[in-house]
């Protein structure tokens, strides 16, 4: 198993979870996220996690090809280690030479590493698969005050830039000869300050920048914005919320009996 060190960000493909508005994928993360909580049994979070695995599979998510998912991997089986092992409720299963497993430690393991897993990647799938300002188009047609969703979307694009700032920054000091060593404390703080105001002076260009265009535009000048794309509901969109809230009135059905 290869893993690459590609980050979980949205990528285009022609899927049928891709192709879904923005607003159906946040409603369909909550209802599972929800029910990852609410259910009490190990079975039905192990159901849970394979329907989330096949909406991974159906996206086409490169569950092979991210350091993340690595990550993820030697979280849950810690957490499920932790319950294997100091867990010694119920009738013995297995006994190993070193661990002797009981029916309960293995029933919390379950349990505990799939609602782990079903919580994080359907929010790398949801990020995987939907674009930012599609999502916060589709929140403005709801109401949501267009100059917020300019701030979360500035936000977003801004990341992916501060980072290359830190990057082209930390490898020009280096070719200027400058150590990042922790000792002495003294020079490894003074080092750390001259980096920190050179990303602040960078941030501060970026920002000015920024603001000019803005005005240039006259950016919060109507109270009211037009849209280059339009975000509208399918009528894979519309099936999709009835399926997310037929499963909801089932587990309230499962539930009350």
């Amino acid at each position: 198993m290869r893993f690459e060190n590609q980050r979980i960000q949205y990528q285009y493909k022609n899927t049928i979870i891709h192709n879904l508005n923005p607003i159906v994928k946040a409603f369909w993360v909550i209802i599972i996220s929800l029910s990852a909580f609410l259910e009490q049994g190990y079975l039905e979070e192990t159901f849970l996690l394979l329907l989330v695995l096949l909406i991974g599979f159906v996206s086409r998510f490169p569950f092979f090809r991210t350091r993340s998912i690595r990550i993820l991997f030697f979280t849950v089986l810690f957490l499920a280690m932790m319950q294997l092992v100091f867990n010694k409720h119920g009738e013995i299963i297995a006994d190993l030479n070193l661990i002797t497993i009981y029916r309960s430690g293995f029933e919390n393991a379950v349990y505990i590493g799939a609602r782990f897993t079903v919580i994080v990647l359907i929010s790398f799938i949801f990020i995987y698969t939907t674009e930012t300002n599609k999502l916060l188009y589709s929140l403005m047609k709801m109401g949501l005050p267009y100059r917020f969703g300019f701030a979360v979307i500035t936000s977003v694009r801004l990341g992916p830039i501060l980072g290359n700032e830190v990057d082209q920054i930390y490898y020009a000091q280096l070719s200027k000869g400058v150590k990042y060593r922790i000792f002495p404390i003294k020079k490894f703080l003074g080092t750390i300050i001259q980096f920190l105001r050179l990303l602040m002076i960078s941030i501060i260009k970026q920002v000015d920048a920024m603001v000019i265009s803005m005005e240039g535009r006259s950016f919060g000048l109507s109270t009211r914005r037009s849209f280059s794309r339009e975000v509208v509901f399918s009528y894979i969109d519309y099936l999709s919320i009835f399926v997310g809230f037929v499963l909801i009135i089932l587990f309230s059905i499962e539930k009350i009996f």
